[in-house]
């Protein structure tokens, strides 16, 4: 991902220089796996974890449940993994239900995945729904 650097001034044209490099945040040089990797260290997985491409989209398990604020001893988690669901291109309605039905802990979209604002709102509003988390990026 490409890091946010302060512009040495403030003035309009140097925050929309900045602004405009973040339009895809994804550096030229990078990998699907290094994007897959970097998303789901930030969100706590290990290295350890499983990942898995099922019909476009990326499912991520941690079995051993070293995720901070997840207690695998406690009877409501017990033989339970965590998984996390990213996409990266094009995300669909379908998908969605697809993904939905495997009822991640969460799931990640990219921006650049929904073909347009109201194709993101509808989205959303499906896992939403479905009681399940989502977050854009």
């Amino acid at each position: 991902f490409i890091p946010w650097q302060q512009p040495a001034s403030y003035d309009a044209d140097s925050l929309m220089a900045q602004l405009e490099k973040h339009l895809d945040p994804i550096v030229d040089t990078a990998t699907t796996d290094g994007i897959i990797t970097e998303l789901m260290l930030k969100e706590g997985y290990t290295l350890t974890a499983t990942i898995d491409e099922a019909d476009g989209y990326y499912l991520v398990t941690q079995n051993d449940a070293l995720i901070d604020n997840f207690d695998a001893d406690s009877s409501d988690n017990a033989g339970t993994s965590m998984r996390l669901a990213i996409v990266l291109d094009d995300m669909t309605t379908d998908k969605a239900k697809q993904i939905i039905t495997t009822a991640p802990n969460k799931t990640l979209i990219m921006d650049r995945a929904f073909s347009d604002d109201a194709n993101k709102a509808n989205i959303v509003l499906q896992f939403e729904d479905a009681g399940l988390v989502v977050g854009c990026v």
